[in-house]
């Protein structure tokens, strides 16, 4: 099954935001996959702004502890959070 582009965009978003926290909190990969209970290779795929990497709820609560962040910031905005709040609704 291949990603819808809206669903590549996102996970490359995923991808930028886990690795800027990481090195904003001055983290290695290794730091963080023990942090998180997460493999170093694992982080390394997640942060390679790929696709095939489609990690679960649970690795994006780890990783957010782990970086000692709301799992919110680790994810991107959605179409509802980028829509223009003063723009009439459709009638």
């Amino acid at each position: 099954m291949e990603m819808r582009d809206k669903d590549v965009v996102r996970m490359k978003q995923f991808s930028q935001n886990l690795r800027d926290q990481r090195l904003e909190k001055g983290f290695s990969q290794k730091d963080l996959a023990f942090k998180s209970g997460a493999s170093p290779s694992y982080i390394k795929r997640l942060e390679r702004k790929e696709p095939s990497p489609n990690p679960c709820i649970a690795i994006l609560f780890h990783l957010a502890d782990g970086l000692e962040v709301e799992p919110k910031v680790l994810l991107p905005a959605t179409d509802w959070e980028l829509r223009d709040p003063t723009a009439s609704e459709v009638e």
